[in-house]
């Protein structure tokens, strides 16, 4: 079994290789997220499962991050954690992973894919936790390294898709969220990311406006009432709430285009500094292809609205 099992690995590392060779990307570094125990960790065995085809990550065993530096290493960069969508039943690691962070690269932004545990009834009570866990842990060590890693801890962001927008606004407001504290070897680092970039997210646990699939994965078929307000991360804004910029198409009909009014009205509320920008045309799930009509000017957008932020000069 274990033989199996190790050749399995090899084989999925060849075609890994083969991708970063066929895109284009050089992934310098994978970094797991915990080095001991991990918190909720499930009975259940998986492995890191591809779905080649659709670009897509199905199932993570052990969460991680893949480091792409900024290309100007000389001197500290601002960082972003990049967490990828997929309606938390998969993560499109290329569209919403790697071709961002060669993005962000260009801009002289060291960049951080995100792959983290998939929500399960396998992990119990923990299902709806797992993400958070990861994302909060992701923060926290990016921090620690940032000497190491020549970033800027004053300038630590975090940028979701789709479902990955609603966990990178989950963690904009519960990052005070605590898990196990006995795994942590980070608890001094402040897991806040400094500002966050959501492209068409999901925000709201609450139907109609929701997600179906991602509430229905994040939270199961029955969620409680509680539950539901607890993740409808429009309630829990906060002065403290990082700078946000959201980009959405009023045409979206996978995520509706209310979660991000949602989530931009409780900024202005709460007076955190904040932009939106709706386009009429664009879809969903665009990611760097730049969708239909004029939102193909979202990342010039993002650009300029990180100069503004003089996160990048």
């Amino acid at each position: 079994m274990t033989h199996n099992k190790n050749k399995m690995r090899v084989t999925l590392l060849f075609y890994i290789l083969c991708l970063s060779a066929l895109f284009g990307y050089t992934q310098s570094q994978k970094i797991s997220l915990f080095s001991k125990s991990i918190p909720c960790e499930s009975n259940v065995a998986m492995s890191l499962t591809y779905d080649f085809e659709r670009k897509m990550i199905v199932e993570v065993e052990l969460p991680e991050m893949w480091f792409f530096p900024a290309e100007n290493s000389n001197k500290k960069s601002a960082a972003v954690l990049i967490i990828p969508g997929g309606g938390y039943g998969g993560l499109s690691y290329e569209r919403e992973g790697n071709q961002v962070a060669s993005w962000l690269n260009s801009l002289g932004i060291a960049a951080f894919v995100l792959i983290h545990r998939l929500p399960s009834p396998a992990y119990g009570d923990c299902q709806n936790s797992v993400p958070l866990t990861d994302a909060k842990r992701a923060m926290e060590l990016i921090r620690e390294n940032a000497d190491l890693w020549k970033i800027d801890s004053s300038q630590i962001g975090v940028m979701g898709f789709s479902a990955g927008g609603h966990l990178a606004a989950t963690l904009s407001t519960k990052y005070l969220y605590k898990y196990d504290d006995s795994l942590s070897t980070t608890e001094n680092y402040n897991a806040r990311p400094d500002f966050t970039i959501l492209i068409y997210p999901v925000i709201t646990m609450s139907l109609p406006e929701t997600h179906y699939g991602s509430r229905k994965n994040l939270l199961g078929l029955n969620p409680s009432n509680d539950d539901v307000m607890l993740f409808s991360n429009e309630n829990h804004v906060t002065p403290n709430t990082p700078p946000t910029l959201l980009i959405h198409a009023s045409d979206d009909k996978a995520v509706v285009v209310e979660n991000s009014i949602k989530y931009f009205s409780a900024l202005q509320l709460n007076a955190v500094p904040s932009a939106m920008h709706i386009w009429e045309k664009g879809g969903h799930g665009f990611g760097m292809r730049g969708g239909e009509g004029a939102i193909k000017s979202w990342p010039v957008v993002a650009e300029d609205w990180l100069i503004q932020r003089e996160i990048i000069r």
